[in-house]
Formats: structure tokens, C-alpha cells, sequence
């Protein structure tokens, strides 16, 4: 089928979508996307990552329990390395 042919809306042949005999005789199914599930989870606990980031998934076999790629990932994070130096500067302070 020719592509001009498709509904650019619901990618359904033209003929059959805007036939007004089909009006009122389309049934909803309504379906999990469980791939864009798990994109939107992990872009609601990864709030710092940019535009710039490319997360992809893959489907893994039953019994595997996926994982966070950026679990183990060490973020420098200046409080703490500030807390962290205080920490150490107070137990040795003739290290200066």
C-alpha cells in the first residue's frame, strides 16, 4: 500500500479510517509499553542526566534481574568532599 494512502494520524488506510460507516465501530485496547515503562522510571531516579545522555534498553532473559548502570558510577559531590577533608583535617591535624 502506498504510503500517501495512510491516515498520517492513526497510520491506517485512508479508505478505512475516514469511511463514516467505520464511525463508532473502533474498539480502544489499551496496552503496557514495559521498554518506555522502564525508560520513565529511570529517568524519574536519574533527574541529573542531560539531553546529552543516551539510555538504552535491552530486553533481558526470565530470571535476570536488571540492574542500574550508574549504581557503582562515583558523582564527585563537593559537600561531601568538603565534609569528608574536615573529617580527616580534625583527626590529623598536623597533616597540614
Amino acid at each position: 500500500m502506498h504510503k500517501n494512502r495512510l491516515c498520517p494520524s492513526c497510520g491506517r488506510p485512508l479508505e478505512e479510517c475516514t469511511d463514516e460507516a467505520t464511525e463508532g465501530r473502533w474498539q480502544p485496547h489499551v496496552l503496557t509499553c514495559y521498554a518506555t515503562k522502564a525508560r520513565s522510571e529511570y529517568y524519574d531516579d536519574h533527574d541529573d542526566l542531560g539531553p546529552e545522555t543516551l539510555v538504552t534498553f535491552s530486553l533481558l532473559p526470565e530470571g535476570v534481574e536488571p540492574v542500574d548502570p550508574l549504581a557503582d558510577q562515583v558523582i564527585f559531590d563537593p559537600a561531601r568532599a568538603a565534609r569528608e577533608r574536615a573529617e580527616l583535617d580534625a583527626r590529623h591535624p598536623d597533616r597540614h
